[in-house]
């Protein structure tokens, strides 16, 4: 027989049954779903309206002129090289590991509000900066409305529909959205290749490969100045996220608004810690970090808080990975052994 004695079918039977509650266990205590954790603020210098974007795992955070790297994993910050023109109120949006900062505004006592048309890529990878053709027209309040899908860039707000298309450097214009929306009455976020604009008054879906609009279930609490991002379905379910905004004038809310782009429905999730109007927020992983924005007029906040969104299962830790195949290396080696034994026996 291939278990002879019933000391090795006990250990073989231990082994086994140690290894399926641990994992059941493991995996039940590690889904924290809709749970909120402080993180480390924004460095002083980044106090005022910031964008983030994502590369290679790092969020860079970007407003005025400076430009800082938070590496999530770490929970550290750490200065990156400036943006070449100093301005805020820009569009970003992030493209196979480049970051492009467009358009944007910043006042100045001699010359009041300067508006810029600039278009300029930062490369984590060299922590360098490159000019690219500028926009057409000079704009700001471009926070909510600038988006990279299939390698276009685009800009989307009132009745203007800017592209640039990335390989060629250049500028073309496209279908503005059927119900113009000023920029400060939504905010938008790329989800399976289309883009999303979530407003007070509608959700408007751009499907940039047909070049159509669609119309949205509209989110139950018509906030403004919010900031929106999604999952990706890897480690959580796929979804899109609203966060903060205000009702009412000056009074921010810690509001979390959960849309399931595919059932076209609408939840509430965990509300912030920190209520806030115009954050910016990022995705590494599928965990959500929500950071800055304004509590009250212009009371600018250096908050970083991460959200564990629905359906969240994180990363096993490498030794919880290898310990299955241990297990089965040690079941196996029983087993072997006690097939030499019955063989050296016969």
């Amino acid at each position: 027989m291939l278990f002879n004695t019933k000391k090795t079918k006990t250990t073989i039977v231990l082994l086994l049954s140690f290894s399926v509650p641990f994992f059941l266990v493991f995996s039940a205590n590690a889904i924290d779903e809709g749970s909120w954790v402080t993180k480390a603020p924004m460095p002083s210098q980044l106090g005022g309206s910031v964008r983030a974007g994502v590369v290679n795992g790092k969020i860079y955070v970007m407003g005025n002129s400076v430009n800082f790297e938070y590496d999530p994993s770490m929970d550290v910050w750490v200065e990156k090289t400036s943006m070449p023109t100093s301005r805020d109120s820009f569009g970003l949006a992030f493209y196979q590991n480049k970051i492009y900062v467009i358009g944007g505004s910043q006042w100045t006592q001699e010359d009041g509000v300067i508006y810029f048309c600039t278009n300029e890529v930062y490369d984590p990878l060299t922590n360098t900066w490159e000019n690219k053709e500028p926009m057409p027209t000079n704009r700001t309040g471009l926070w909510g409305s600038t988006n990279a899908v299939n390698g276009k860039i685009h800009i989307i707000v009132d009745d203007i529909h800017d592209i640039y298309t990335i390989a060629t450097d250049s500028w073309t214009t496209g279908t503005p959205m059927p119900i113009p929306q000023a920029s400060s009455r939504f905010s938008s976020t790329v989800f399976e290749n289309k883009i999303y604009i979530l407003g007070t008054d509608a959700t408007q879906v751009y499907d940039s490969e047909s070049e159509t609009w669609s119309l949205g279930a509209i989110s139950p609490i018509g906030a403004y100045q919010t900031s929106a991002c999604a999952t990706t379905g890897v480690m959580a379910l796929k979804r899109i996220y609203l966060f903060g905004g205000e009702e009412i004038l000056f009074q921010s809310t810690n509001i979390t608004q959960v849309y399931d782009p595919i059932n076209d429905t609408w939840t509430l999730g965990a509300p912030m810690l920190t209520a806030r109007t115009g954050p910016d927020c990022a995705v590494v992983n599928d965990a959500i970090y929500v950071l800055g924005g304004m509590s009250g007029r212009l009371a600018y906040e250096l908050v970083n808080e991460q959200y564990l969104p629905i359906g969240y299962i994180p990363e096993f830790p490498s030794w919880v990975t290898i310990l299955p195949l241990l297990i089965t290396v040690i079941v196996i080696l029983i087993i072997y052994k006690q097939r030499l034994h019955a063989i050296s026996s016969a």
